[in-house]
């Protein structure tokens, strides 16, 4: 067994030095203790007490060996456990390791400028950098695509997707209760039918964010060889990783939408009420059964046209109240959408330039 002493040295781009101390175990051990708890040892980076490898020993041997001799012999068992064994120094160079890179890392405040602080004084040209504002524009566009897509439209089919879903659930029992699975089976379709948006916003997001890290990255460390190939590794790396947790995330929130339906907003009272008023007008207009009626305006809704829907007199009252009660709580549905994606932008960008990257960087080193 040939106990080592392995010198971190203070340039960490040059080799460790390794220096045995004896060529046979029963005289390597006089005077290891004193030399290793010597003050002319503590130089540098420190220096850490090693068993190497011996014959076709595996690791995992040669650890356990490491650890008994260590352990158990009478005068190494004394040495400080914090200076002892390869995983002790495996530890140590990591450690050594990170503090380098991130001395070497000013691309880590970079991103925090542009990304976090809306700082662009780096980048006063180039408008894709800004980028705190570009991140704002694509909340507004995810916000705009939910608000101008088929489902958000009021009139769309009016009352005749809830008739024919209030036929089918039909059941024994009082007349005139809103049967709630009628609801969700709406609430089910209106969702699918956007469920793509909040994920193609995902993928839009880690694209761009790609983007803006490794021009930052690139900008900062053209001048380290070894650090540019580790960090366009951990960058390509970290996004990938990124990108499919946010996608995880917003399938769940799609998800969670098409279970119940569910909100503490009072304004979807206020605005379910208030659509309400017109339903014993419309439906008065109606059932006169006046042939020259073709469509009647309703306010805040705009013309809707009737003829179909003359056809089905005993099922008007529950159609219109399925419909205020969507259209009122769709507006939640989207805006929740909206806000739940803003804040996961923020907490994704804050991880991202506060621990992920530089954890990352280390890692690929």
């Amino acid at each position: 067994m040939y106990p080592r002493l392995v010198h971190a040295v203070p340039n960490p781009k040059a080799y460790l030095g390794i220096r045995k101390l004896a060529p046979t175990a029963d005289k390597v051990l006089e005077g290891l203790l004193e030399k290793v708890t010597a003050y002319d040892v503590n130089i540098g980076l420190g220096y850490v007490c090693v068993r190497n490898r011996i014959g076709e020993e595996s690791y995992e041997e040669a650890r356990a060996e490491e650890a008994r001799l260590y352990g158990n012999h009478p005068l190494l068992s004394k040495i400080d456990k914090s200076i002892v064994g390869v995983p002790v120094l495996a530890e140590k160079l990591v450690q050594i390791q990170a503090s380098s890179i991130a001395r070497n890392l000013p691309e880590i405040e970079s991103l925090r400028k542009i990304l976090l602080r809306g700082e662009f004084d780096e980048y006063p040209d180039d408008k894709r950098m800004h980028c705190t504002a570009r991140l704002i524009e694509m909340i507004n566009q995810f916000s705009d695509q939910l608000h101008s897509s088929v489902e958000n439209d009021p009139m769309r089919d009016f009352l005749m997707e809830e008739i024919r879903i209030l036929e089918e659930a039909k059941e024994v029992g009082l007349p005139n209760f809103l049967p709630r699975t009628a609801f969700l089976s709406i609430l089910l379709r209106k969702v699918n039918a956007i469920s793509r948006i909040p994920i193609d916003f995902v993928g839009m997001l880690w694209d761009y964010m790609e983007d803006v890290v490794m021009t930052v990255l690139k900008h900062h460390v053209e001048d380290y060889h070894q650090l540019q190939l580790a960090t366009k590794r951990a960058a390509n790396n970290l996004i990938a990783k990124m990108k499919e947790r946010s996608n995880v995330w917003t399938t769940e929130i799609v998800e969670m939408e098409k279970v119940t339906d569910f909100t503490c907003i009072p304004e979807y009272v206020s605005e379910w009420t208030k659509l309400m008023t017109q339903r014993d007008a419309l439906i008065g207009e109606i059932l006169k059964g006046d042939e020259r009626i073709g469509s009647i305006k309703l306010e805040g809704l705009g013309k809707i046209g009737v003829g179909v829907i003359k056809k089905y007199p005993h099922l008007l009252e529950q159609a219109f109240d399925l419909r205020m009660r969507m259209i009122a709580y769709w507006k939640i549905v989207l805006t929740r959408l909206v806000d739940v994606m803003a804040l996961h932008l923020q907490i994704s960008v804050k991880n991202l330039v506060s621990k992920d990257i530089e954890f990352e960087v280390t890692l690929r080193m």
